[in-house]
């Protein structure tokens, strides 16, 4: 088996089919996918077929094993089936599954449109950190297995492992939070921020971790799992939006919208659906 090349991609959209009322008009969100010689990793929406007018993104180029992402991802899906063990809108969007696929090349769709409202809410990876990285593990295993030889060694294991887990560890019982705080903190670092700012944002985001695991784990008592998606929704609605509300309001319009590139209500209609 061979190194073949992947390729990340975003479909931006105007966010006026969304409520923009309060910001300016022609606020871009968008949709990422992930494209291999064999296989169109679509992401709950497009794909490879409209690779012709995405846009490349520089950081989600990279090479890997196609049998070994494929077995990561699953098979082609439609909007409501899972991607790369990724349930739209419940552990995490587009932006979320790519990342689980490019993890194994090195790279990621930190380009995309968007990506900053993604950090925010899902993190780099998603909820469920625990499960993928069990997932990279078990897809290796497949990989070897169908090979009838060792072609994805322990070492490259290991390696997609400590790019996912950075400097967290898989022991920790604050794993996904901690990952998520890392992978919000990465887009706030490249903002040009006051010192006044990056605590008015530390202090709202931390308060938003809190309130959103609480939601979480209210929702997740009840055994219904196919009604999690729009219960877990609606009751993180009111959070979310807050949350934005609070940091447009620390930082103004501009910096607001430098960073999230979305207002607080256009925001939580991509992220959750309502």
């Amino acid at each position: 088996m061979n190194k073949v090349q992947f390729q990340g991609y975003c479909i931006d959209f105007d966010a006026s089919q969304y409520d923009t009322q309060g910001l300016p008009p022609g606020i871009k969100l968008s949709h990422t996918f992930v494209s291999s010689p064999n296989y169109d990793f679509n992401c709950f929406g497009q794909g490879k077929q409209f690779v012709s007018t995405a846009k490349m993104l520089p950081s989600a180029a990279g090479s890997a094993l196609e049998e070994w992402a494929i077995a990561i991802y699953g098979p082609n899906h439609d909007e409501y089936s899972p991607a790369a063990d990724v349930l739209v809108r419940q552990n995490g969007v587009c932006h979320n599954a790519a990342n689980r696929v490019l993890a194994i090349a090195g790279a990621d769709v930190s380009d995309a449109t968007g990506n900053a409202l993604v950090m925010l809410m899902y993190g780099k990876y998603g909820f469920g950190v625990k499960d993928y990285i069990q997932k990279i593990k078990d897809a290796a295993d497949k990989v070897n297995a169908d090979a009838k030889e060792i072609v994805i060694t322990p070492d490259d294991v290991n390696t997609v492992l400590n790019r996912v887990l950075g400097d967290a560890s898989l022991e920790l019982p604050t794993l996904e939070r901690d990952l998520l705080r890392t992978h919000f903190a990465e887009q706030v670092n490249q903002q040009n921020f006051t010192a006044d700012e990056l605590a008015s944002l530390q202090k709202i985001y931390s308060d938003f971790e809190v309130q959103r695991e609480q939601v979480f784990t209210t929702q997740a008592v009840n055994p219904d799992t196919a009604s999690l998606q729009g219960r877990y929704a609606g009751a993180m609605k009111p959070v979310l939006l807050g949350c934005l509300q609070q940091m447009l309001q620390a930082l103004g319009e501009t910096k607001y919208l430098s960073m999230f590139e979305a207002n607080p209500s256009t925001a939580v209609e991509f992220l959750l659906g309502v």
